[in-house]
């Protein structure tokens, strides 16, 4: 397991390392149960859930299981909840296939609709590819 870890952190730890928590920790279906040796006790994560983190102008979106949907939704990125008050200029995979380039994405009132490609999406089981990180400049 820790091998796996470090693995996915080689790929991925632009948004854990020097990073801070954003405003909301993350959103979701999944409910977390607390306290100690309880990670068991709730359902799997799902292509739903994700957690965010944050460096300088650059906001990170953790989704925690690679979706199997075309479109992400994340909603804390709405206008209307004005979490993230500058306009986004770019999103990005940080660890995207070759040839990926910036992803396609819509933000409106109620979320920031971000179309997952392909060949991240049939990556599902790949070492160091449980959870993609999403890097939303601005």
């Amino acid at each position: 397991m820790l091998r796996h870890l470090g693995a996915w952190l080689a790929v991925n730890g632009e948004a854990n390392s020097g990073t801070r928590p954003w405003k909301v920790f993350g959103e979701g279906p999944t409910d977390v149960v607390g306290g100690s040796f309880n990670d068991t006790k709730r359902e799997g994560f799902t292509g739903s859930d994700i957690r965010f983190t944050t460096q300088g102008d650059t906001l990170y979106a953790t989704i925690l299981v690679v979706p199997t949907n075309e479109t992400t939704v994340i909603g804390s990125l709405g206008t209307h909840l004005a979490l993230h008050r500058c306009p986004i200029r770019e999103v990005t995979l940080v660890r995207a296939p070759r040839g990926t380039g910036p992803l396609a994405w819509e933000r409106t009132g109620k979320a920031l609709q971000i179309t997952i490609p392909e060949p991240v999406r049939r990556s599902v089981g790949e070492v160091a590819d449980d959870a993609i990180v999403l890097r939303i400049t601005g």
